[in-house]
């Protein structure tokens, strides 16, 4: 965004949320995995903010996610003690706030698809010479939003809520997302004017008067229009689930328009932050989950559940596989049905094409897992790891007992329970010794 846009950013989070009837804090719910709040801090970085202030009430002051997001994103956090509306949060923010840019951008903490381009669109309007621009929506069902009142030349003079509005007023199809971007002696001359906070039929302050408080003063305000889903905001979980629905779409678009071919998008779900290379092929069912690189040419088949792994160039996944966290499988390996991995490295040409598990194992080039092998790599208080080098075959329904280092080139024999580590060229075979009995079956 350009250099010299650098406002003071104030998210509103101090809703109580109590929608969502739940005990975790309504902005830390999550969206493709990954919490509300952090989309809105996320654009506020793309912003360029010259300070990212957020308004917080004190469930959201003591959990321990929203913590260690304050610590990641160098967040000044406020705390609202009473929900006294929109207008009282602002005003407790900017009490709290030792200096304050020329413009100030007003966000919400569970509006989270707000894009660059809307405040860009903002900020040109008060590049103009505009002194308060609000980012309004044709809602499909206005009741329940504010309406933006408006003139010719898309000139706001008011801004009235739902609840507040008359019949007439109610027909107004313009609604309010509450997204302001206003010159800082607006944001002040606001405040001080109602210090002693002019309460309306809700008893509460809202930041929505800032409208007429400028008209009133000859200033100009405008507004800038957004899609309806764009401004959404999230209070319980039938809109959760709906602004999952309606990401979903914006991720299986993203990977479509960067080359990826998914079969069948609303049969699979995308963590947000997924990385995923042009030529990939994903098909219908696949979970696909967060902190996951996919490079060119790899293919995920169906009922696949991949989470925080990295996948080399032309690796084939499935179907009905689990690659779990902190794994990494290198070019052209291939992993089948039913075969599950955890903390593991496959390197290139690695085959394990069914019924296995691999955990806490290094796996060199060229190695043949057979169906049926485990990794036993916990003893019951801790993990152990386990290497396999170069060009080793490993027999079907085998067992290795961890730490175990088996060297290149050698063979284990199917139905092995391998407890020693195996020199190169070595062919170790453990399992018991097959007896026949002669004509001792006892089927008549």
């Amino acid at each position: 965004m350009q250099g010299k846009f650098k406002p003071t950013i104030i998210i509103l989070s101090a809703g109580n949320g109590e929608r969502m009837q739940s005990s975790i804090p309504k902005v830390l719910h999550e969206v493709s995995l990954k919490p509300i709040i952090e989309y809105v801090i996320n654009l506020a970085a793309v912003v360029n903010a010259d300070s990212l202030n957020i308004v917080i009430n004190e469930e959201l002051q003591n959990h321990q996610t929203f913590k260690d997001f304050a610590i990641k994103y160098k967040l000044k956090t406020i705390l609202q003690k009473q929900r006294l509306g929109t207008g009282d949060a602002v005003k407790v923010a900017c009490n709290n706030m030792t200096a304050i840019n020329d413009l100030v951008l007003i966000l919400y903490g569970d509006t989270p698809f707000v894009t660059e381009n809307t405040i860009m669109n903002m900020y040109n309007e008060i590049d103009t010479g505009v002194d308060l621009c609000v980012v309004g929506f044709n809602a499909k069902n206005p009741d329940g939003y504010g309406r933006v009142i408006s003139k010719d030349n898309n000139r706001v003079v008011e801004i009235i809520e739902d609840k507040d509005a008359n019949n007439q007023q109610k027909q107004i199809g313009l609604c309010n997302s509450g997204i302001i971007l206003a010159k800082k002696h607006i944001v002040e001359g606001f405040l001080n004017e109602n210090h002693n906070m002019d309460y309306n039929s809700q008893k509460e302050f809202y930041l929505t008067d800032i409208v007429k408080y400028a008209v009133l003063s000859k200033k100009v305000c405008t507004y800038v229009v957004a899609d309806e889903s764009e401004v959404m905001g999230i209070n319980d979980r039938v809109q959760l689930i709906n602004a999952e629905y309606y990401n979903q779409k914006l991720i299986a678009k993203r990977l479509l328009n960067s080359g990826v071919t998914v079969i069948n998008p609303e049969s699979s779900y995308f963590a947000n932050n997924i990385k995923v290379q042009n030529d990939v092929i994903i098909y219908p069912s696949v979970f696909i989950g967060k902190d996951t690189v996919i490079n060119q040419g790899s293919v995920i088949k169906s009922f696949s559940h991949i989470e925080g792994v990295a996948i080399d160039k032309g690796v084939v996944i499935g179907p009905f596989a689990r690659i779990r966290p902190n794994t990494k499988i290198c070019n052209n390996s291939k992993i089948g049905n039913f075969v599950e991995i955890k903390n593991s490295i496959l390197m290139d040409n690695v085959k394990a094409d069914h019924l296995s598990y691999i955990g806490d194992a290094t796996i060199s080039d060229d190695v043949n897992i057979g169906a049926g092998t485990v990794f036993c790599n916990y003893d019951g208080e801790n993990k152990h790891h386990s290497v396999i080098g170069e060009k080793v075959f490993i027999g079907s329904n085998t067992s290795i007992i961890s730490p175990i280092k088996v060297d290149s080139k050698s063979m284990i024999a199917a139905g092995s329970v391998i407890t020693k580590n195996i020199d190169k060229n070595d062919l170790a075979i453990a399992r018991s010794k097959q007896v026949n009995l002669k004509n001792k079956s006892k089927i008549k």
